[in-house]
Formats: C-alpha cells, sequence, structure tokens
C-alpha cells in the first residue's frame, strides 16, 4: 500500500468513525444537570416515598455533618448514600453519592429492587470514559486529575441568571464523575449546603 493510498483509507475510516457518532445524541449536562437516580429525585420528598416503600432510618454518627440514608441495588453491589440538610423537610435529600458498595457500610441500608442505579441522563457505574465524554460532548480538556482518578465536574452557581438554581430555590449544584483506569467509579450529584 502506499502512502496515498494509506491517507485515503485513513480519512475514509475517520469519515466512517465521524459519522457513526454524529447519530449518537449528545446531552448536555450544563443544560442537563443529572437530578435523579432511578426515581429518586433531589429534593423531592414524594419521589423518595414512592421509590423506598419500607421507610427511611436516618443516620447520624460524628464522621458526618449530615444526616444520611444508604440505599443499595438488588444485588448490593452499588450504594447511594442521600444526605439530608439541616432545615430540610422529612425525607427531602440534597445530595447522592453513588459508589460500588462496601458491604460492611451497609448493614443499615435499603436494598431497593434495582439491578443498576444510573443517574437521569442514563450514566451508571462502570461507564468507559470514552462513552461517557460521547454521550455528553466533552473532551479530555473538560476532565480534571484528583490524585488517581479522572473527573468531570459540572458546577452551575449562577443563581441569579439560572432557572434551574431558582427552581430549586439552591444556589448552587455540583456534580462530579470519578473516572479510575478510564472506569466510572462514582458519582455525586446535588446542591451545595447554603
Amino acid at each position: 500500500m502506499t502512502a496515498e493510498n494509506a491517507d485515503t483509507t485513513l480519512a475514509t475510516n475517520s469519515e466512517k468513525f465521524d459519522s457513526l457518532n454524529s447519530n449518537v445524541p449528545t446531552i448536555s449536562l450544563k443544560e442537563h444537570p443529572d437530578t435523579s437516580l432511578n426515581g429518586l429525585a433531589l429534593l423531592n420528598w414524594s419521589s423518595i416515598e414512592n421509590t423506598v416503600k419500607q421507610g427511611i432510618q436516618l443516620i447520624e454518627d460524628d464522621k458526618d455533618d449530615y444526616s444520611y440514608c444508604v440505599i443499595t441495588n438488588v444485588s448490593r453491589s452499588e450504594s447511594v448514600k442521600m444526605l439530608r440538610y439541616p432545615g430540610s423537610s422529612k425525607n427531602e435529600f440534597a445530595k447522592f453519592i453513588l459508589t460500588k458498595n462496601d458491604k460492611a457500610k451497609t448493614a443499615n441500608s435499603i436494598q431497593l429492587g434495582i439491578v443498576n442505579i444510573e443517574t437521569s441522563n442514563g450514566t451508571k457505574l462502570d461507564t468507559k470514559i470514552a462513552d461517557f465524554m460521547l454521550k455528553h460532548g466533552l473532551s479530555e480538556g473538560d476532565f480534571t486529575t484528583e490524585g488517581l482518578f479522572k473527573v468531570f465536574t459540572n458546577k452551575i452557581d449562577d443563581f441569579e441568571t439560572n432557572g434551574f438554581l431558582k427552581r430549586f430555590n439552591m444556589p448552587s449544584y455540583q456534580a462530579k464523575y470519578y473516572f479510575e483506569n478510564n472506569v466510572l467509579i462514582k458519582i455525586e450529584i446535588g446542591f451545595d449546603y447554603p
């Protein structure tokens, strides 16, 4: 194969790849921030009560600033720590932290009949970073490094002009997606304590 033929083949393959990727709709996390996990919605007590039928038992300990509840998927391989801020209504949680489950920490957890826990935009743990970037129209430059992790942070803090923040009456929102070895291992979504 000549150099000219190789360049033509590369260009053709690149065009095929681009045309395949152009058919994948992107979801902007700035325009459509993640606000729920499998029907459990931030600051929405009725979504919690409708999803968690057995009732919420809040945990309070000296290690955490806020009371919380832990739920797991059906296999207990994934868990969500739901944080409740002081002054919030009963069963109203402002932040969710989704991780692979540490079984030792889920003695007081509530098990739901969910196979995989996912965000309102369909993101699940174990998602590959390339798939995440493609789905949300991101590039390598959108990520930072925190220790061993590549992290994408979606911070919304323009309360005066942002309808999303005004709707929830919260000063700022932040979502962080942590990747280790290019695989999503942790998701934090929620509002900052005012």
